[in-house]
């Protein structure tokens, strides 16, 4: 299984993610230039895969 998504401002909640089934694993490559691993909270509840992160941005001052 192999999902691409093509990556338009639609997609700023919703990044392009590759997702890949190998040997009964699940492997899930999310396209999210300039985040590192510890920006992503990961929780799996009833079976759902919750993916989410911060996205802190700064408002420039004059």
């Amino acid at each position: 299984m192999n999902y691409d998504f093509q990556f338009t401002s639609r997609f700023l909640k919703f990044p392009p993610v590759n997702i890949e089934e190998r040997d009964n694993n699940y492997f899930i490559k999310f396209f999210v230039p300039g985040m590192k691993n510890e920006d992503f909270r990961i929780q799996l509840d009833k079976n759902v895969l919750y993916v989410s992160a911060v996205i802190e941005t700064s408002m420039g001052g004059g």
